[in-house]
């Protein structure tokens, strides 16, 4: 999915680069513990992704004025979008995927049942058209419970194999742990040591991810911005090639 540039008599490749971001928003609500979508926003915009992964959005919720805040956001940041429900048992959260590239065939895909007495699991899946040509993405949150976390990993590595070509997916994880994503649906963390995300005013446990799958791929080890204090996790960027 490279392109190349032709230099006197010698090509050399050109990799498009995508800046690419996690972040779980906690609904806007901040460290303050006030409601303010206008402050994650002005985030995003600073980090200026190409595409980003949100968790935590809310739609139709009362603690957060009853708006979409992914439609909201979109708006305030002129970029497409698409949301999913998050949560079998809380309708009102989803996950979101914003890009400045069109999104095509956005779905809902529930990837965990909940196994009978577990809380069904969701994500977001959709088709970016980026210069390099299309990537699949994926928005996904997991469990703060260990043993559901561990069923919803397996199950969300299904369903990852199962997306064709290179894929993107942003995970809000809540651990460190990522397998069987790896070995069942190829999919990489950024080189270098994992960036710390949680909890915000002093992060201690790299739970945020952005994961890559061949001819996607990390170009960077990820990093994360200080004092943002608009959620109780820090959002993620690391920079991406097709």
């Amino acid at each position: 999915m490279a392109v190349s540039s032709v230099a006197g008599r010698e090509a050399t490749p050109v990799v498009p680069r995508l800046r690419v971001v996690t972040f779980n928003v906690r609904h806007g609500l901040g460290l303050d513990g006030r409601h303010d979508l206008q402050r994650t926003a002005r985030v995003l915009r600073e980090l200026a992704p190409d595409i980003a992964g949100l968790q935590e959005v809310d739609e139709d919720a009362e603690r957060s004025g009853g708006i979409d805040q992914t439609a909201w956001l979109a708006g305030a940041l002129g970029m497409w979008s698409a949301s999913a429900p998050a949560r079998g048992r809380r309708a009102h959260e989803r996950v979101a995927l914003l890009s400045r590239h069109p999104i095509g065939g956005a779905e809902a895909r529930w990837f965990w049942d909940g196994g009978g007495r577990g809380e069904p699991r969701g994500a977001v899946v959709a088709e970016v058209a980026t210069t390099a040509g299309p990537v699949r993405c994926a928005v996904a949150h997991l469990s703060t419970r260990p043993l559901e976390r561990a069923r919803e990993r397996r199950a969300l590595a299904a369903m990852m194999a199962s997306l064709p070509g290179p894929a993107l997916l942003f995970l809000d994880a809540n651990s460190s742990r990522l397998a069987p994503l790896g070995r069942v649906a190829s999919m990489r963390p950024p080189p270098g040591r994992p960036p710390a995300t949680f909890p915000a005013e002093r992060p201690s446990k790299p739970v945020d991810w952005v994961l890559a799958r061949a001819p996607a791929r990390h170009l960077e080890p990820a990093w994360t911005p200080a004092c943002v204090t608009c959620s109780d996790h820090l959002p993620l960027l690391t920079v991406v090639g097709c």
